[in-house]
């Protein structure tokens, strides 16, 4: 294998996902920013309690339906992993100081910005909007309409 081999491989963290409920979407597409939280226990290793955007390796389509919201952002990791610092996490523990089961600390990535992710639409692959939803938020003249540049922008389907 030559050096130059070396040179062109970068990291592969793959796709992550956010899911978020309609309104949020609305405000962090039109921001072009997915916006941090303040975590209240530091991350393992740090002392001091840290901010970031908890995103999962655990992309479902189902997962919509359920408590998660209504949307799903899918983040390209590796293009992220350029740009901020990724590290695996417990989110459980970190917003609420409790323990989870096991298999949840390997799901989640916490990405250390105290700004949060910007501009989001480099680092997005596309947006999942529920299907009774994809019509009030990409038909002109419905209440919810993001527009048609942010719909090609954010690769928003159903």
């Amino acid at each position: 294998m030559n050096f130059n081999t070396y040179l062109n491989e970068a990291k592969q963290v793959g796709i992550l996902y956010k899911y978020i409920n309609l309104p949020m979407l609305v405000k962090i597409l039109n921001a072009d920013c997915l916006f941090p939280n303040l975590y209240k226990q530091p991350i393992p290793g740090e002392k001091q309690l840290i901010s970031g955007v908890s995103l999962t390796r655990l992309g479902n389509k189902q997962q919509m339906r359920t408590w998660y919201g209504r949307a799903m952002i899918a983040i390209n990791g590796d293009i992220l992993s350029n740009n901020y610092k990724l590290v695996p996490v417990d989110d459980v523990y970190l917003r609420y100081g409790k323990k989870s089961k096991p298999y949840d600390h390997q799901a989640e990535e916490l990405v250390i910005t105290p700004l949060g992710i910007k501009p989001l639409s480099r680092y997005v692959d596309y947006i999942l909007l529920q299907e009774e939803d994809f019509e009030v938020y990409t038909t002109p003249k419905k209440l919810f309409y993001l527009g048609s540049e942010i719909i090609k922008k954010f690769k928003i389907t159903k």
